[in-house]
């Protein structure tokens, strides 16, 4: 049909798009983003900035997994894969990880055998997943609100915390609630409640990451992940 459009695929994001840009910089900086040949607009932009910042994802991490922490919906399974693509590194997502373990979705897991069961899952996950090398690791939220995750974290790589206010957090889970075992059942008022005061609960427990960064509904996640890329880059001067 004359004048339909085309839809296109972003090789970095998956984004459904019209247009897409070829990478065409310099071979040191495609040995860096190898994965990705066509981008969207916003990926290409990104990719430009990122060179811009200048270091070698090895030069920063050494090989170390990045484990990426945060309190539930604060855009980790969206940034931490991005960043994965970005930095030539392999993702992971410890509550994926759980799912594919067992053969349960987390709320399964969690009505039938109880909250103690999935953190112990939790923790062979997070063991598992830091003998691994060069990694982005997202962790389920109150992964490291147990002292034991901790440990492991501190002790095989860096941390970056993904950090987002509560409104934020209430747009986005507000619809799928009941996905969410913590907030299933909740009215709007009690939901908004129970995230502030997890929040407030939980701050000394994200507040040890190494790094910090904001996720909301202005910053697209790729410009959250070469935001991280910047503050890692710093960690290692």
């Amino acid at each position: 049909m004359t004048g339909e459009k085309r839809i296109l695929h972003c090789d970095t994001c998956g984004k459904e798009t019209e247009h897409l840009h070829r990478d065409v910089l310099d071979t040191d900086y495609n040995a860096i983003l190898k994965p990705a040949m066509w981008n969207c607009e916003s990926c290409y932009r990104n990719k430009r900035a990122l060179r811009a910042l200048g270091g070698r994802p090895e030069s920063i991490l050494g090989g170390k997994p990045l484990f990426v922490t945060g309190f539930m919906a604060t855009g980790k399974s969206k940034i931490s894969p991005i960043l994965a693509a970005l930095t030539d590194r392999d993702y992971l997502d410890t509550d994926e990880m759980i799912v594919e373990k067992v053969g349960k979705s987390i709320p399964e897991i969690f009505e039938a055998d109880g909250e103690e069961a999935f953190r112990d899952l939790e923790y062979q996950c997070v063991s598992e997943a830091a003998d691994r090398q060069r990694t982005i690791v997202s962790l389920g939220g109150g992964a490291v609100t147990f002292e034991r995750n901790w440990q492991i974290v501190e002790k095989a790589g860096v941390s970056l915390c993904i950090q987002a206010s509560v409104d934020t957090i209430f747009t986005r889970v507000a619809c799928k609630r009941d996905e969410r075992p913590l907030l299933a059942g909740l009215s709007d008022d009690e939901c908004r409640a129970k995230i502030a005061s997890m929040l407030e609960d939980r701050g000394d427990c994200y507040n040890r990451s190494n790094v910090f960064v904001t996720s909301d509904e202005v910053k697209s996640p790729e410009d959250t992940a070469v935001e991280a890329f910047h503050l890692l880059k710093q960690l290692a001067q």
